[in-house]
């Protein structure tokens, strides 16, 4: 790797090709990251990588489960196979709108292991190198629900607001 190259960068949460992970993606690449892409869903990952091909770029795939602690190592350990860390996006994790009673209390808890849990995992797993090395940027993608909470999004709004705590916490 050349002094000019940034290092890599590792988007979790790369669902689909025309998502905010994919233009993560695309972003990072064309800047010259080597990037990793990590999501749960091996066709809409080769979709997205092809998407970085569009840009003149490659990307690695690593199928696996953001709240997972195994498996957020290993997107780490990718990424740091291609050079040194320099960026970690945590996009995961989706939203399903629900009236609160009608809320299935699985369904609460994937929206916290994914978006809260995840992101926790992914900062334990990516800042030990990048405090090593005195460089690095970890980003969590957040949303408005993470403020206020409103009417049939207790599950996202609850898992955005332990998310953007996380964030906080660590700024600091």
């Amino acid at each position: 790797m050349s002094d000019s190259t940034p290092g890599s960068a590792l988007i979790l949460g790369v669902g689909s090709a025309r998502g905010l992970g994919a233009a993560a993606a695309r972003a990072f690449a064309a800047a010259g990251y080597r990037v990793v892409i990590a999501g749960r869903d091996p066709n809409k990952l080769a979709e997205a990588a092809r998407s970085i091909a569009a840009v003149g770029a490659a990307a690695t795939i690593e199928v696996g489960d953001v709240s997972r602690p195994e498996d957020v190592a290993r997107f780490v350990a990718s990424a740091e196979s291609l050079g040194p860390l320099g960026v970690a996006v945590h996009n995961a994790g989706g939203n399903r709108p629900s009236p609160f009673l009608q809320v299935d209390p699985k369904v609460f808890e994937e929206h916290w292991r994914a978006h809260a849990l995840g992101a926790f995992l992914l900062a334990q797993a990516a800042l030990p190198g990048m405090l090593e090395r005195q460089a690095g940027t970890l980003v969590f993608t957040g949303a408005s629900a993470s403020l206020r909470g409103r009417a049939n999004f207790s599950s996202f709004s609850a898992a955005k607001a332990a998310l953007r705590m996380l964030a906080q916490s660590l700024a600091r």
